[in-house]
């Protein structure tokens, strides 16, 4: 992943993979991916609602509640699903 630095960034000594740089300005940062999260897709409830075919509110919840659904992660104020264990739980609930 790479983010351009508008700004000035400073790193605490330590902290950090780059211990030895402490300040960047207006510079291009190569940020180094920890994990597949990075790469995730996150669904809305509409987005769910239109990936399962128009399913209601109601009968979402339900599913989660009875495991065919995974939970949603909560994220500011809103819920949102992964998408990739939405794939999974219909994967495994088609055959």
């Amino acid at each position: 992943m790479q983010f351009y630095c508008l700004g000035t960034l400073k790193f605490p000594q330590g902290k950090h993979e780059l211990p030895e740089v402490t300040t960047l300005t207006g510079a291009l940062i190569d940020v180094p991916s920890n994990s597949d999260e990075d790469d995730m897709n996150y669904l809305t409830f509409r987005d769910l609602q239109l990936k399962l075919g128009g399913r209601g509110r109601t009968t979402i919840y339900r599913d989660v509640e009875l495991g065919r659904l995974p939970k949603p992660v909560k994220l500011g104020g809103r819920l949102y699903w992964a998408e990739a264990d939405i794939d999974a739980a219909i994967a495994a609930h088609a055959g």
